[in-house]
């Protein structure tokens, strides 16, 4: 869901994402992220996840697990950004690192240091 909001430190009208939503077979939005205006972060529920319970279903791995993974694979992204990894041939290349040696990346982006 994409709303316009006030940024609060220009003051300027921006659109921003409030919250990501899974839909399926037509049921109700199942929200899994939520943007807090006050912090200005993302609160998520990812127990709540149909698409990462379904991965967890077919790939035989708990959930807790498949949600680590995924904050596991969110550093990396936020790692990559604030170090300006954005050229396709960059970032398939730390994809095909990781796939290959998921600790020495880690290692790299100090997973885990925080």
């Amino acid at each position: 869901v994409i709303k316009r909001v006030k940024d609060k430190t220009t003051g300027k009208s921006m659109r921003r994402a409030i919250s990501i939503e899974e839909i399926s077979n037509g049921n109700t939005p199942n929200s899994v992220l939520k943007w807090d205006p006050k912090s200005d972060i993302f609160e998520h529920s990812l127990e709540t996840s149909k698409n990462l319970k379904k991965i967890s279903e077919t790939i035989g791995e708990d959930m807790e697990n498949v949600i680590k993974e995924h904050h596991k694979r969110t550093k990396i992204l936020k790692w990559m950004n604030a170090n300006n990894i954005r050229e396709h041939k960059a970032v398939t290349e730390m994809i095909r690192k990781y796939y290959n040696n998921p600790k020495s990346v880690l290692k790299k982006i100090n997973y885990g240091d925080d």
